[in-house]
């Protein structure tokens, strides 16, 4: 199975704990983790989100989401970083307009 680099990253850091959304997007390197996530939805991995509750910087309550594996899905996890082909970041899969690595996808997921 072919996995972008930014497929990889993201499995490679819930392998190492659960993470939001926001510290995904500059791990991945994707403005857009949404759509990764997604792509590996597809792709049969079961990624999950938690909410949890915390304050924000003006001590307002807020309930962040959180990605984290299943306990079920660690090793079929490991399995496809390790067994995994990255495609490389110049290779346009989708018929789109090769994007840079400041560039997202605009899909909402």
């Amino acid at each position: 199975m072919n996995l972008t680099p930014r497929e990889t990253r993201l499995i490679n850091h819930l392998l190492i704990r659960p993470h939001s959304r926001k510290e995904l997007g500059d791990k991945v390197g994707s403005l857009n983790v949404c759509d990764v996530k997604y792509r590996l939805v597809k792709k049969g991995l079961d990624i999950r989100c938690k909410r949890i509750e915390m304050l924000d910087r003006d001590g307002k309550k807020t309930k962040p989401g959180v990605y984290y594996l299943p306990d079920d899905q660690l090793e079929k996890a490991r399995k496809l970083v390790g067994a995994a082909t990255t495609t490389p970041t110049d290779v346009n899969q989708n018929n789109l307009a090769k994007q840079t690595d400041d560039e997202d996808s605009n899909t909402n997921h």
